[in-house]
Order: C-alpha cells, then sequence, then structure tokens
C-alpha cells in the first residue's frame, strides 16, 4: 500500500467502529485536509484517517440515518 490509499483493514475496522459514512467521501475529505498543509503530512496515513473518521463520527453521526 503506497501512501493515499485505504487499506482494507483499515476499512473493516472503520465499517465496525463508525458504519454508514461514505469512507470514500471521507477519504477525499480528508485528503483535502492534509494536502492543505505540507506539516499535516502524517506519519502513519492509515492511523491518521482512522483518527479523523472517528472524529468525524463523532461530530457528524447525529446527521446519519442509520
Amino acid at each position: 500500500v503506497t501512501a493515499g490509499e485505504i487499506t482494507d483493514a483499515t476499512l473493516t475496522l472503520l465499517r465496525n467502529e463508525c458504519p454508514g459514512w461514505d469512507y470514500h467521501n471521507l477519504h477525499g475529505l480528508f485528503r483535502e485536509y492534509i494536502d492543505a498543509d505540507p506539516s499535516r503530512t502524517p506519519a502513519n496515513y492509515q492511523n491518521a484517517f482512522i483518527g479523523f473518521v472517528r472524529k468525524y463520527d463523532r461530530d457528524n453521526r447525529h446527521t446519519l440515518r442509520r
């Protein structure tokens, strides 16, 4: 896996922890966020994306129809 790609293991974890989201759309938002400032380049891309989705889920789950 190269930087910028999401692994199957990451998607599986997120589907279990934060179900119902469009992870490809969230990945686009994540890319925009890190691309906006080079200092945001994560040392561990998978963990950074997982953290991003967890925070997004916490902040927005009230808008999600489950």
